[in-house]
């Protein structure tokens, strides 16, 4: 495979040449901005319009602190305010890596003279971009208005909170909250950002979640999954670094050759939308060889959990409450609560009584894997199955092991749920003691 890196060896970029790029680019231009120091001496010709006094600028400034919104690190940001205005932004100094353009572009978002200072009240129809400036005294009356309007006629549930813009939904939690105090309301289902993830792990794994991306740096074996984590964790990628330099390894599993396939040790190429075939692949390799950890899927997966053949459901103790999970005692040959005290269920049913009426999740899962040996998954993803298969094996022997699906291109598809729950069924029957089902967060524990 050729780098990147050596692909553009022969590259030329003098200062002049980034300065012009960057000015061509809005979200690069600080208004105000200091030169960075340097000791070359500029040319008449490189220099031309550039001063170097030597001076500090913005001495006079006031410094604040604030955080950059969007999840790429949450980077602290230092500005200098002078009169009331923003005149510069740079990295705190407390961050692992240094802001991006992104952040430092908040000099001219907050001075644009596009945005908007004053509340505007649309005045015409809907889509005719007619509005008038309010004050905000009428704008908090309006909304105190129409809210309480809803809960006359609607009740709560007429209320919906949603977020999603902005500095990346910074006052989503605020509103949502606010609702709550009014009797709670209405969300929308998912979104555009994790509607995958959140539809194909809590299933799996429950909804308590922690976070793990101080365990990226002590792990052994992380799969990106569709993922492009030198570019979408910018600031956490040298803690993939170090764990590589520790001589861990770093597999990417994308048709893209992204960023971070180019410094992966490991990359296969599947087709677009053949995410779950080589997850269940894999799944295969870990289960035919004995790879899988059943104390850990017993204790923290709904794997044993009963299916009822006659609905193709959940065997649930009341029908009405999605929590009464039941599966199979071999002890006493009872079907019992899936948090019943002193019971192991089994994992599979298959050759007991109740066979003929009922399966386990784990034995579905199992009869789904067992479709991808080496033709049918060579021809659905275009992979080697030994690639498949080693990269399998590897992952399911090292100690400390993660898989980072968030953020991942597959999720952005029809059967986006379908692929993450795949690869945590993967992720659960390996053989790991560190397991992330994301960058940020990984379900603390089990849903029995």
């Amino acid at each position: 495979m050729t780098k990147n890196s050596e692909r553009a060896i022969d590259a030329k970029l003098t200062r002049r040449a980034f300065v012009g790029a960057a000015a061509a680019t809005a979200a690069v231009g600080l208004a105000g901005c200091a030169p960075a120091s340097t000791d070359e001496a500029p040319t008449k010709d490189e220099g031309e319009g550039l001063a170097f006094t030597g001076e500090d600028e913005f001495a006079d400034c006031q410094l604040v602190y604030g955080c950059c919104s969007p999840e790429c690190q949450h980077h602290l940001l230092k500005g200098y305010v002078r009169d009331g205005k923003l005149v510069k932004v740079e990295s705190g100094e407390v961050n692992e890596s240094p802001a991006c353009a992104r952040g430092f572009a908040r000099v001219e978002m907050c001075n644009s003279d596009k945005r908007l200072t004053k509340p505007l009240k649309l005045v015409g129809e809907k889509g005719s971009g007619d509005f008038e400036e309010i004050t905000w005294d009428e704008a908090f009356d309006l909304i105190q208005e129409k809210l309480q309007y809803a809960l006359d006629n609607g009740g709560p549930k007429s209320i919906m909170s949603q977020g999603g813009s902005g500095n990346f939904s910074a006052l989503t939690g605020a509103f949502s909250t606010f609702v709550g105090w009014l009797g709670g309301g209405t969300s929308t289902s998912g979104n555009m950002c994790c509607a995958g993830i959140d539809s194909g792990l809590a299933p799996v794994l429950g909804q308590r979640m922690q976070l793990v991306r101080n365990e990226i740096a002590n792990s052994n074996y992380i799969i990106a999954w569709g993922n492009n984590p030198v570019i979408s964790m910018t600031g956490y990628f040298g803690r993939f670094q170090e764990m590589m330099d520790n001589g861990g390894t770093l597999c990417t599993i994308d048709p893209f050759l992204s960023e971070t396939a180019d410094k992966s040790q490991e990359w296969i190429q599947p087709w677009p939308g053949t995410d779950s075939a080589v997850a269940l692949a894999m799944l295969k390799v870990v289960i035919d060889e004995g790879l899988t950890d059943e104390e850990y899927i017993i204790a923290h997966t709904t794997a044993p959990c009963l299916i009822d053949k006659k609905t193709n459901a959940p065997a649930f103790a009341d029908p009405a409450d999605d929590t009464t999970y039941q599966v199979y005692d071999p002890a006493t040959k009872t079907i019992v609560a899936h948090d019943a005290s002193g019971v192991t269920p089994l994992l599979s049913v298959e050759g007991t009584e109740i066979a003929n009426d009922y399966v386990t999740i784990y034995d579905l899962i199992k009869a789904e894997a067992d479709k991808w040996g080496k033709e049918a998954v060579e021809a659905e993803s275009g992979c080697s199955y030994d690639d498949i298969a080693r990269i399998a094996r590897d992952y399911a022997n090292a100690e400390h092991a993660m898989i980072i699906q968030n953020m991942g291109g597959y999720q952005r598809t029809e059967n986006a749920a379908y692929a993450t729950a795949t690869q945590v069924y993967r992720l659960c029957s390996a053989v790991i003691l560190a397991i992330a089902a994301t960058a940020s967060m990984t379900p603390a524990a089990p849903p029995r």
